[in-house]
């Protein structure tokens, strides 16, 4: 099961999955894993597009306090929430234009935008930030991608929005009622969408296709714990499926149309985990980008994978 991440996104259930080993998922050749970002502090959510990196991180001066950093190339880091509040990484679009982020400030949780030319921050159009808590949003073309729940209750239910900012219109994906169950956005990429929605014991990745409207659920034979989903720009999967508890039998995963069984890419070592994905479709093949975590002490670093 997936870690819970160091955020004030939502409170994942403590009990997902049973314990189980990935017996029908067929091995991927060794891959290249590049470290990305590997400070002493906290760093997760990465997002990458067209130059630009996105991510998460705490400082060893405020080590509970979390701010969204972007940087192009190998250049300085700016930070992108305003101060005094907490920034959560969330996407960067394909064309490198801008990149969007989770900010809460005193209790209240919205998402923001990021023009990369000029440096400044703006609300997306009105029906996007609501009372309610908005999170975990991806952004690509006039699409946005995003969560929305009630951190005092699950009702009304979680849901995941698609929201077209040329048109103003939101298109809800997925909702959950369930007490015990949640919903989590992963990432936009093209025509393509990718979410997870959980009941009290089993977590689903779904994949949407925005052209067609049409939904199809990755397969779970076994009623796993699939998460952290992100998607290329053909359609691509790439999310994780494990056990019960941080640590637990975790495996990253590639689904490509028409598999029948995911690839396994990477398998972290015994005690150790991820949470989110991000993929950048380049020329040369997609990079995977994930963030891994200790799981005895918390400490978490920032990997990629080169042409999964």
């Amino acid at each position: 099961m997936r870690p819970v991440r160091p955020t004030y996104r939502v409170v994942v259930p403590a009990l997902l999955a049973a314990v189980s080993i990935l017996a029908s998922v067929s091995t991927a050749s060794a891959s290249s894993i590049v470290a990305v970002k590997t400070s002493p502090r906290i760093e997760f959510s990465p997002a990458s597009n067209a130059g630009f990196f996105m991510w998460s991180q705490n400082s060893s001066a405020h080590p509970k306090h979390f701010d969204a950093f972007i940087q192009h190339g190998g250049g300085g880091a700016t930070k992108m929430n305003a101060n005094g509040s907490f920034g959560y990484a969330g996407g960067i679009s394909s064309d490198g234009s801008t990149a969007v982020f989770q900010q809460v400030t005193n209790g209240k949780s919205d998402i923001e935008l990021y023009d990369i030319a000029t440096h400044t921050v703006s609300a997306p159009s009105q029906g996007v930030n609501t009372r309610r808590w908005e999170w975990g949003p991806t952004i690509d073309g006039n699409y946005l991608l995003f969560a929305r729940n009630d951190q005092t209750s699950t009702f009304p239910p979680d849901e995941i929005v698609l929201y077209d900012l040329g048109t103003h219109v939101s298109t809800v994906l997925a909702t959950n009622g369930s007490r015990k169950g949640y919903t989590q956005s992963g990432q936009i990429s093209g025509d393509f969408a990718v979410y997870e929605n959980c009941s009290a014991r089993v977590c689903n990745v779904f994949r949407y296709q925005i052209s067609t409207q049409t939904t199809i659920k990755l397969p779970n034979p076994h009623d796993k714990v699939n998460y952290g989903a992100s998607v290329d720009t053909s359609g691509t999967v790439f999310y994780g499926r494990s056990g019960v508890g941080c640590g637990t039998h975790a495996r990253l995963l590639k689904w490509a149309p028409g598999d029948l069984t995911p690839t396994t890419l990477f398998t972290p070592p015994v005690g150790q985990d991820f949470t989110s994905t991000f993929t950048e479709t380049t020329v040369g093949g997609d990079e995977l980008f994930f963030d891994r975590v200790k799981c005895s002490n918390q400490s978490w670093d920032i990997y990629k994978i080169v042409d999964p």
